[in-house]
């Protein structure tokens, strides 16, 4: 490996405090693990949802298009209680923490276009 020094990169001088910088030496060695990780972490993701009890899936369907939990409860035919309480349990299994993850997720795995 070669040393990354001012003399010998000088785009080094645009560098910003706080922030990283990658030599793109190293960037070429980095990428295709990086990229290979990813995959792996979203194939884990979508066997994650599959592990999903179905009425959970249909929860998560419908709150990842949007849809208020009383609008879900209406739907499905049970108590907003009721779907608070798989969203509870859905972002729990998920990993995740708010809507907005799950909505980013739902579109990772292909559950929304």
């Amino acid at each position: 490996m070669r040393p990354v020094t001012l003399q010998n990169n000088r785009r080094l001088e645009s560098y910003i405090p706080g922030e990283f910088f990658f030599d793109s030496y190293i960037t070429e060695l980095m990428l295709p693990e990086l990229t290979s990780h990813a995959a792996n972490i979203i194939e884990t993701r979508h066997e994650e949802y599959d592990f999903l009890s179905h009425r959970e899936q249909e929860v998560f369907r419908l709150l990842a298009e949007g849809h208020t939990n009383r609008a879900i409860a209406s739907v499905l035919y049970i108590s907003h209680r009721t779907v608070e309480n798989y969203k509870s349990g859905i972002l729990k299994k998920l990993g995740l923490n708010s809507n907005a993850e799950l909505v980013r997720y739902a579109q990772k795995i292909g559950i929304l276009d």
